[in-house]
């Protein structure tokens, strides 16, 4: 079984390198992965938006799975299905004259999303007149700020929210952590992720952060945004990264992420030719362990195949 490089057949027009990049964004890539051609600079762009396709049903569970466990828990009690409702919401410094923040922007959330709901009705279905939208319309059009909004120590209190639904919103392993800390810990991994997902949805490079300096640092700090979407996930429903992990998604994400990924959109990695069975055993078993896609070819002349485990 040999190797050699992948071929730079293809040549660049100025041009394209223009459209790819601002100045700003091509000074980005060029300081961090330090690019020996233009190849090297178009593959490290290019595995930017590899990144983004396979983080986004990961961040999309993520986002769905908290949503879904606040408003199932929330709802099914006897604040009803419009629980965010001024009329019933409580929180704790109510009373005391100024709406916080929090809940300001909380019922602000809900508001626009009711709003948008009657808007994107109006318009397909050309309804003139009042439209009252479902409990489901509503929620199905709330920012993901709606929920980190709704994690507020405003609403952890006798009585309150967090007092009657925490340990059914999260129902993963708390690590031991008083029901306050735990709440203050969630709110923080929400924010993290919903910031990181902002970036996959735009994106923007991914793999920036503070002290990001070389390709390394670039990809511990993707699998460190990994990890918090996996651990606030496990921290809601510990099936839902089970369900993740055996559809492959998970795997999936975790191998776009690597420095593996990057020097093969790079043109950096080398093709494997197989010439018999006990040689495609072995690059599987290569493939598997490391979760890495592998360029293969029967002979030379041969069309090349990408080799991908499924874990």
């Amino acid at each position: 079984m040999e190797g050699w490089e992948m071929p730079r057949t293809l040549t660049l027009n100025p041009d394209v390198l223009n459209n790819l990049f601002t100045s700003e964004r091509l000074n980005s890539y060029t300081a961090v992965f330090a690019p020996r051609d233009e190849f090297e600079l178009v593959g490290a762009y290019l595995w930017n938006s590899r990144v983004c396709g396979a983080l986004h049903p990961i961040l999309g569970a993520a986002e769905i799975t908290l949503r879904n466990s606040i408003d199932g828990a929330v709802s099914s009690g006897p604040l009803g299905r419009f629980w965010w409702s001024s009329s019933k919401l409580q929180w704790k410094s109510r009373g005391q004259g100024l709406i916080p923040y929090p809940v300001a922007k909380l019922r602000e959330n809900f508001s626009k999303a009711s709003s948008q709901v009657i808007r994107e009705k109006k318009e397909r279905y050309q309804i003139r007149g009042h439209i009252k939208p479902t409990h489901h319309e509503i929620i199905s059009k709330t920012d993901f700020s709606t929920w980190e909004f709704a994690l507020d120590g405003e609403f952890m209190g006798r009585g309150l929210l967090w007092n009657l639904y925490l340990s059914s919103v999260f129902s993963g392993d708390w690590g031991g952590r008083r029901p306050s800390v735990l709440l203050t810990h969630a709110r923080n991994l929400v924010n993290a992720v919903r910031h990181f997902r902002n970036r996959v949805s735009h994106h923007e490079p991914v793999w920036k952060g503070a002290g990001i300096a070389n390709p390394e640092d670039a990809t511990r700090h993707l699998a460190r945004k990994l990890l918090q979407v996996v651990q606030l996930i496990e921290l809601i429903e510990p099936v839902q990264v089970q369900i993740l992990r055996k559809n492959g998604l998970l795997g999936e994400a975790e191998r776009a992420c690597s420095a593996s990924e990057l020097r093969r959109y790079q043109l950096m990695t080398r093709e494997r030719t197989i010439t018999s069975r006990r040689g495609l055993a072995l690059v599987m078993k290569q493939c598997e362990s490391s979760n890495a896609s592998f360029y293969v070819r029967r002979s030379v002349s041969s069309s090349c195949f990408l080799l991908t485990p499924v874990t």
